[in-house]
């Protein structure tokens, strides 16, 4: 089963690139973060071009997440309501046959430090952490998606960049962490090879240079960990025309 997720930054701009991402990667389950559009229905349509079924949830000009996926593969949709209380910001499916819960999510920022959005971050992933604890009883657990954090300093090219920001705050880190205790594995982290940055900001991005931070992530339970047969940063459409400042991230499990 082969899953690709992507912080888009606006569904309509990268539309070319999810077209060739399908056509090039042919991705059994593609989650998207920060679609950036309220129209659900759009959202639908434009995946069902390309044969794929679609659940999403939207806001209008800001976050919005999907989980698209092949036809023959069953999701059922188990919306965590907690967590999109305010913002778009979570699809949660079940696949029942694979025995696997998938949560595809959009972190919040939480800048500036000093505000209510640093409050209101660190709040959301208290949330999601009380959801994964009730979900791994029954599931194995992938959780993936746009963290919006910065765990270690060698996951940033120069981390003094982020001492003010919300990403690399230890608040920040305590939270991703708790959610690495419920038994869950950053699974690029366990590669021998060093894996690419996954976000390089549009002003300071040059195409061959690692400047850039990894906050794009897998968390999954150990016996998918044990599934693993391809894990990859596309850094590639990160150099195309018009690309998001992510780049997706691919892993193939042989499950």
């Amino acid at each position: 089963m082969k899953i690709i997720s992507w912080n888009v930054n606006s569904l309509r701009a990268r539309e070319p690139l999810i077209e060739k991402i399908i056509k090039t990667e042919a991705p059994d389950i593609f989650c998207l973060q920060e679609l950036k559009i309220l129209d659900k229905e759009y959202v639908e349509n434009f995946f069902n071009q390309f044969s794929l079924k679609t659940v999403a949830e939207t806001q209008k000009s800001y976050n919005g997440v999907s989980v698209s996926c092949k036809s023959e593969i069953v999701l059922n949709e188990n919306p965590l309501k907690r967590l999109n209380m305010t913002q778009a910001r979570n699809n949660t499916v079940i696949i029942k046959d694979k025995n696997l819960a998938i949560l595809n999510c959009y972190f919040p920022n939480g800048n500036p430090i000093d505000t209510d959005k640093f409050t209101n971050k660190l709040e959301w992933m208290k949330l999601l952490y009380k959801e994964i604890e009730i979900l791994k009883k029954e599931y194995e657990v992938l959780l993936m998606g746009d963290f919006n954090v910065i765990p270690d300093d060698e996951d940033a090219h120069d981390i003094k960049k982020y001492k003010n920001d919300a990403l690399a705050q230890p608040e920040s880190r305590k939270e991703f962490y708790k959610l690495i205790n419920l038994d869950l594995i950053d699974v690029f982290k366990t590669t021998p090879k060093k894996q690419s940055y996954t976000f390089f900001d549009y002003k300071t991005y040059k195409f061959g240079k690692e400047e850039g931070i990894r906050i794009d992530f897998f968390l999954l339970s150990p016996f998918l960990k044990s599934k693993v047969m391809k894990l990859k940063v596309l850094k590639e459409y990160r150099d195309m025309d018009r690309p998001s400042d992510h780049c997706p991230i691919l892993i193939d499990l042989n499950i």
